[in-house]
């Protein structure tokens, strides 16, 4: 990648602030991704001829789209479950997905001139990130984005948390960090090829990603791991020095800094000593048990195929809750719901692949997508992980579909 300063309109910056992060203010109570949905959704009715263009390259995706809505809402009426409110947010992911993106391409981003596509939303990461940091070391700031914020439902909100939760986002726990962690992994890649201010950029978006979602690492941790071993392959002795010693620098200034923090750096220990005991304790058992807990499946062939009409993520029963991914998936609709899902997400990285010059970016944002799918509904309510994953598809099909206005991708 030769990444470049883009001459991005501060205007430009805050729609796609808003769009990936979307943080939900307490008045009105509703996040500026719904105004999008509804413009982007009008433009799609008033330039139809448009929307068809792109959703040409877009058709088994969209089939697949068209096919798990009403799937899921019969067999959650079958099975007279109260989880009705997973149409909506699949409908919902379905706007996130196609119209929106192909709504910011048209409108704003093909007119700015200048614009370089991973060198703005790396500008946009690093100014959540720098929320983060600073709401992390200065108190009141914290307490003015929590108390300007949504709090979440339920008993602990993230406004009583003192150890995590920082930032102007939505899914600070979960999308928000995802999101985080896969640019902090694109900076590491720039800093390999001598974008040297760039290591400003991981340093805050790890950090950032730390204090909120640490399964966010995990695309960081795969790209150090890639780099170490290109060089190795390579015979880059002196290459492999600098990114060893430059991504444990990095990291080791992150460590100092969650040090003077014990709250944090509790909230981190307290990960990997999980991870410690998932993979190297003696006593593996006692190790995966809390993991082996929450990975369930239907008792039934037909609910294992078809699923029950319910999730078990957010239940009262802890012992029968579970908040993996591809368990709520089965136990909504199936086998073949989850398996509809997982194949949208291939077809999508495939075509990605087909259409990007950045193999090892798109992989590990593919790779990392299934692993964050394991913590969550990430398929289809990742948040921000799924929007940029989307924009940065669309992107890639108006280049291919566009004799001008051909958006710089890095």
């Amino acid at each position: 990648m030769s990444l470049t300063r883009s001459r991005t309109s501060i205007l430009l910056i805050i729609v796609l602030y808003l769009f990936i992060y979307n943080p939900i203010p307490r008045w009105p109570g509703v996040g500026f991704g719904l105004f999008l949905t509804i413009l982007a959704f009008i433009y799609s009715l008033v330039r139809f001829d448009v929307y068809k263009r792109y959703t040409r390259y877009y058709s088994e995706e969209l089939k697949l789209s068209l096919f798990m809505i009403p799937y899921v809402l019969v067999i959650i009426l079958l099975n007279g479950e109260s989880y009705i409110h997973v149409v909506p947010e699949l409908v919902s992911w379905i706007l996130f997905s196609t119209c929106i993106p192909v709504f910011l391409i048209r409108v704003l981003i093909v007119k700015q001139k200048g614009f370089i596509f991973w060198d703005a939303i790396l500008l946009v990461g690093f100014i959540a990130s720098l929320f983060s940091c600073v709401a992390l070391f200065v108190p009141s700031f914290n307490d003015f984005l929590r108390a300007i914020q949504l709090e979440l439902e339920g008993g602990e909100t993230e406004n009583q948390l003192d150890f995590r939760f920082y930032g102007l986002a939505i899914n600070l726990s979960s999308g928000y960090g995802y999101v985080q962690g896969l640019l902090a992994s694109l900076s590491l890649l720039l800093l390999d090829r001598r974008h040297l201010r760039y290591a400003v950029y991981f340093i805050t978006l790890t950090l950032s990603v730390l204090v909120n979602a640490r399964t966010g690492i995990f695309p960081i941790v795969i790209t150090v791991i890639y780099l170490i071993g290109k060089s190795i392959v390579k015979f880059k002795i002196g290459q492999f020095i600098k990114v060893l010693i430059g991504s444990f620098a990095a990291i080791y200034l992150v460590v100092l800094i969650i040090n003077l923090l014990p709250n944090v750096k509790e909230f981190i220990d307290d990960f990997f000593d999980q991870l410690f005991m998932m993979f190297l304790a003696e006593d593996s058992n006692l190790g995966n048990s809390a993991y082996v807990d929450r990975f369930k499946l239907p008792g039934t062939i037909d609910g294992l195929i078809f699923g029950e009409g319910y999730s078990l993520y957010g239940l009262d029963d802890k012992w029968e809750a579970s908040d993996i991914g591809f368990v709520n998936q089965i136990f909504t609709g199936g086998l073949v719901f989850a398996g509809s899902l997982l194949l949208y997400e291939i077809i999508v990285y495939m075509k990605i692949m087909k259409r990007s010059k950045e193999y090892v970016f798109s992989t590990i944002f593919f790779l990392s997508m299934l692993v964050f799918n394991y913590k969550g509904m990430n398929f289809y309510a990742g948040g921000a992980y799924i929007k940029l994953y989307m924009l940065y598809y669309f992107v890639l099909v108006h280049n291919q579909i566009s004799v001008k206005n051909k958006i710089a991708i890095t």
